[in-house]
């Protein structure tokens, strides 16, 4: 069991390192910037509140760790995405 968990985080650390090479962070911050609005207007919630919601759930981390994947879908599904995430986690909105 040990050996699969350091296999995959052994992964994930390859995934996000292929992520920095490839995109700047330019891109990277301006999509999360720009998720975090999307989220915030759906809820009706200030920007500050979907941040601090986001970040308390992981889910801004989630959004730069799989940026690749999730720049090329739509902000309605990142958004519902970003909820089921968060609710998974504990999260109620």
């Amino acid at each position: 069991m040990y050996f699969i968990f350091e296999l995959t985080k052994k992964i994930v650390d390859l995934h996000i390192k292929f992520i920095t090479t490839m995109f700047s962070v330019k891109e990277i911050s301006e999509y999360i910037v720009a998720l975090i609005a999307a989220f915030a207007k759906h809820y009706s919630i200030t920007e500050a509140e979907a941040y601090s919601y986001l970040n308390r759930y992981g889910a801004i981390k989630v959004a730069h760790d799989f940026y690749d994947v999730m720049h090329t879908q739509t902000f309605d599904d990142m958004v519902q995405s970003m909820a089921s995430y968060c609710s998974r986690k504990g999260g109620t909105l």
